[in-house]
């Protein structure tokens, strides 16, 4: 592995480590918190209360699918289908939130969906693989 793929492979992981801990947190916070508390940080939830549980367990299995895969250096296809995944969820979620005036929380929803862009990128190029 050379410096550049190395360093890569490090910035892919700070990528990875990011969107898994924001979508692990979230998750937990909306299968846990009750719809009250939630709408005072996510104003947008009002619309989609029913979906609150299904949103938390789709997030879960997201923030989980980005990191464990290359964790554990098995089933690594799963994380670039993760990546994949998260980059259509950010797009719906950012132009929902752009719809509804949330300039702020759109352009965090950017970051993400540039990681996201990222980690797809070079998480299907074998040469930027963690080595075993």
């Amino acid at each position: 592995m050379t410096r550049r793929e190395r360093t890569i492979n490090i910035a892919l992981w700070v990528a990875q480590s990011s969107l898994a801990a924001s979508l692990l947190f979230a998750s937990i916070l909306k299968l846990t918190q009750p719809i009250s508390d939630l709408l005072v940080l996510w104003p947008w939830l009002a619309r989609f209360s029913k979906w609150t549980i299904a949103l938390g367990i789709l997030e879960m299995l997201l923030g989980l699918g980005i990191i464990i895969p290359e964790l554990l250096r098995r089933g690594r296809k799963i994380v670039p289908f993760s990546a994949a995944t998260l980059i259509v969820y950010s797009l719906f979620s950012n132009g929902l939130l752009l719809n509804n005036g949330e300039i702020q929380s759109a352009a965090g929803g950017l970051v993400s969906l540039l990681l996201c862009v990222f980690v797809l990128w070079g998480r299907s190029k074998s040469s930027f693989d963690t080595p075993t």
